[in-house]
């Protein structure tokens, strides 16, 4: 399972102890996961999400489809690529107030496409919130987290370059925990990314073989495909019940 910290580990061998059968004994070892970043990897999934996306959706022509596989063959055959060494990296090993630490120096800084939802977000409390009245909440999209790039941080205690663990939630979760509490759902919205986002005016020369958003680059039709119009976040708007669960007597 891809993204686990650590599991427990089980070798069982026979102990004789005079004229006793024997017992089992159980050794417990730690074994971390490592994930491997690799650049033609990525491009190579986000064809594969490009044409999967296609085909879902209708688009995937026959000019489209084999342009994705003349592209995957020329990846491939891309020295830069197929020879750049990928990152070995931990998960788990970089805490959220680490990478809001590094990112906070540039998140006004121009692309930022969050910046745009979040205020949205902040304008949408400032209307509904009152006593009494609604919550509004938003999160980054799950979507988001399988199709952007994952990017190594600064080494971990172990040395190796971290990866940060992130908890993204399904859409029911928040509904499980909102429902029960006596919310009830008055809007949700999945704000998309827009089409063209990728701007080819800011293509670096020459385009990376590390783990970047820059990568995309490299097949812009096919990140095009695979990123354009798909959500990035999720915002909902509750509204308690006339009577709250926690003003309930107690038993």
């Amino acid at each position: 399972m891809p993204g686990v910290a650590g599991q427990a580990g089980l070798c069982g061998h026979s102990l004789k102890q005079g004229k006793t059968d024997g017992a089992v004994g159980v050794c417990v070892r730690t074994v971390r996961w490592m994930t491997y970043l690799s650049p033609l990897g990525y491009l190579l999934g986000i064809e594969g999400a490009a044409l999967l996306r296609g085909f879902r959706e209708g688009s995937a022509g026959r000019a489209f489809v084999e342009t994705r596989i003349a592209e995957i063959r020329a990846l491939l055959d891309t020295p830069a690529l197929a020879q750049a060494e990928g990152v070995t990296a931990s998960p788990g090993t970089i805490s959220v107030t680490d990478v809001y630490r590094s990112w906070a120096p540039h998140y006004d800084a121009p692309g930022n496409q969050m910046i745009d939802i979040e205020q949205r977000v902040l304008a949408e409390f400032a209307r509904v919130l009152r006593p009494g009245g609604s919550l509004v909440i938003s999160d980054a999209h799950l979507l988001v987290s399988y199709l952007r790039p994952t990017l190594a941080r600064r080494p971990g205690p172990d040395g190796r370059p971290s990866l940060l663990t992130e908890h993204h939630r399904p859409l029911s979760a928040y509904l499980a925990a909102a429902l029960p509490l006596g919310f009830q759902v008055r809007q949700c919205e999945e704000p998309r990314r827009p089409r063209h986002s990728l701007d080819p005016e800011t293509a670096p020369d020459p385009l990376p073989a590390h783990m970047s958003w820059d990568l995309l680059h490299w097949c812009p039709e096919a990140s095009a495909a695979a990123l354009d119009d798909s959500p990035i976040a999720v915002v909902w708007r509750f509204q308690l019940d006339g009577v709250r669960k926690a003003e309930q007597p107690e038993r």
